[in-house]
C-alpha cells in the first residue's frame, strides 16, 4: 500500500500492450465492494483472503497480464510458489514515503498509527519480498512514468540477466 502499484501498473500495462489486473478493481467487479468496505464489514483476514483470490485468479489467466497484487499476498506460501516462472517486480519505497502516501490517501483503509503499521509490515514481509522479486525498483522521489519506463526496459531483459 502506497508504493504506487496501481498507477505504475496501469502505465506499465499500457506500455506493454497488456491487460491490467488490480486487486482493488477486482474487488469492485467480482465482490461488488471496496477494500475499505470489506475491511470494515468483515475484517482484515477477509480482505487478505479476497486479495489472495485476486492474485490466484490473475496468475491462472492464459493471457499475459500486468498484475498489481496486494502486498498481503506475499504472506500466502502457495501464492509465492505460484509466482515462480512469472516476472515479479517489487516497488520498493522507504517507510517515510509509504507512511506519507498512506496518510494522504483518501481511499485507504483506516489503519491506526500509520508509521507503526508500515514498520510492522515491512519487518514481517521484507525478506519475502526480496526472495520473490526478480526486479527491485526504488520508487522514492520518482514519477510513476519514470518507474513504469524503467520496469518496461528491465522486463525486456531475460529473467536470469536482470537484478
Amino acid at each position: 500500500m502506497g508504493a504506487g502499484k496501481t498507477t505504475i501498473g496501469r502505465m506499465l500495462a499500457e506500455r506493454l500492450g497488456r491487460p491490467f489486473s488490480d486487486s482493488d478493481g477486482w474487488l469492485e467487479a467480482q465482490r461488488r465492494t471496496t477494500a475499505t468496505s470489506l475491511l470494515d464489514r468483515e475484517g482484515l483476514d477477509a480482505l487478505h483472503d479476497a486479495e489472495a483470490a485476486h492474485l490466484a485468479e490473475s496468475l491462472a489467466s492464459t493471457r499475459p497480464l500486468v498484475i498489481a497484487a496486494a502486498a498481503s499476498t506475499i504472506e500466502h506460501p502457495e501464492l509465492v510458489e505460484a509466482l515462480a516462472g512469472h516476472r515479479v517486480v517489487w516497488l520498493r519505497a522507504t517507510l517515510d514515503t509509504l507512511s506519507g502516501r498512506i496518510e494522504r490517501g483518501e481511499s485507504r483503509p483506516a489503519l491506526g498509527e500509520v508509521r507503526r503499521y508500515v514498520t510492522e509490515l515491512d519487518q514481517r514481509r521484507r525478506e519475502a519480498y526480496e526472495a520473490a522479486a526478480d526486479l527491485i525498483v526504488d520508487v522514492d522521489d520518482r514519477t510513476a512514468a519514470s518507474v513504469a519506463g524503467e520496469i518496461a526496459s528491465l522486463l525486456e531483459t531475460p529473467a536470469g540477466d536482470a537484478g
